[in-house]
């Protein structure tokens, strides 16, 4: 029988890690008995040899495609300690993980604010203090000049919110924002008894006009 030692003189020898992949290949080496090689010896037979080089190279084929993955940003259910909570929330909306959302509306329209961010942020401020995110002041050209972020959440979700809705996600996007190893959200009030939320990658504030004579207060969310 034609047959492929796997054990010489120089002391190479089949790895343990040699014998679980042959045998996941289907693969059994077995002990040589005979003169002319080492009591001992493992082989296989040139065919059984083949089918292990086989399985290796699908191995390896594997790691290269999944390496390929990461390195393009394709996570897939990997978890990141250092992607902010609110990404790793996005990722579970775009692989169709929705159920876990059922209960937390706020959570899922502050998803789709960040999943949407480049689109939907706008140039705001005056006086010189200009920012980009986003802002109840800014309105929607639609009749009765809704909050723009109103607009554009309704149309991406496909349902019909209160300000106060769209206001709670805002908060809750800047809640979600940290990264669980070394942010910390921190939320107070100011002596004017306004609400700020800071220490993640966005910030929420509630703020008046520049010189303070408006009583509405405007919601505002900015890229940290």
């Amino acid at each position: 029988m034609v047959g492929v030692v796997m054990s010489d003189a120089d002391g190479t020898m089949l790895s343990d890690r040699d014998r679980q992949v042959l045998g996941e290949s289907g693969v059994d080496p077995e002990p040589v008995d005979g003169s002319e090689t080492d009591p001992g010896t493992e082989y296989v037979t040139l065919e059984e040899f083949e089918a292990y080089q086989d399985a290796i190279a699908k191995r390896l084929s594997r790691f290269e495609d999944r390496l390929s993955e990461l390195e393009e940003g394709d996570v897939g259910d990997a978890t990141h300690d250092d992607a902010p909570v609110i990404e790793k929330y996005a990722t579970k909306v775009e692989n169709g993980e929705t159920d876990i959302f059922q209960n937390q509306r706020s959570l899922r329209r502050a998803v789709e604010i960040h999943r949407n961010w480049e689109r939907w942020k706008q140039k705001f401020g005056a006086g010189g203090n200009w920012n980009w995110g986003i802002s109840t002041a800014q309105k929607s050209n639609r009749k009765h000049k809704p909050m723009e972020i109103k607009v554009d959440l309704e149309d991406s979700l496909a349902e019909a919110l209160e300000a106060v809705e769209v206001h709670r996600a805002m908060k809750m996007l800047a809640k979600k924002s940290f990264i669980e190893s070394d942010d910390e959200i921190d939320e107070y009030r100011d002596d004017g008894n306004r609400l700020h939320i800071t220490g993640g990658e966005y910030e929420y504030h509630q703020k008046t006009s520049p010189d303070n004579t408006v009583a509405d207060i405007k919601h505002v969310v900015v890229r940290a």
